[in-house]
């Protein structure tokens, strides 16, 4: 598991977020079956993640299947809304 608590303050956010997405990617095209489920342990680290997914929704529905948590369901992810966490197939 990761620890999204520690800070380095070093500005590097946006890498680490491309990183985090590049990996995903890698995992679900050679584990077809696998889903990847991400959560925010703090409000505002799950604005940022909801954020980044905003940013790059288009991109990221070319090859994934986004799914936001949300009134105790997953459902298709859709801006707008403030999901709980987020899951990716």
């Amino acid at each position: 598991m990761i620890n999204d608590l520690s800070r380095t303050d070093n500005n590097d956010r946006d890498k680490i977020l491309a990183t985090v997405a590049s990996t995903v990617i890698d995992m679900v095209s050679v584990m077809k079956e696998i889903a990847i489920y991400a959560e925010g342990n703090t409000p505002a680290h799950k604005r940022l993640y909801q954020m980044a997914i905003n940013t790059n929704k288009e991109e990221i529905e070319e090859i994934l299947n986004i799914y936001g948590y949300i009134e105790k369901k997953w459902q298709p992810f859709e801006s707008g809304k403030n999901y709980e966490a987020f899951l990716v197939t």
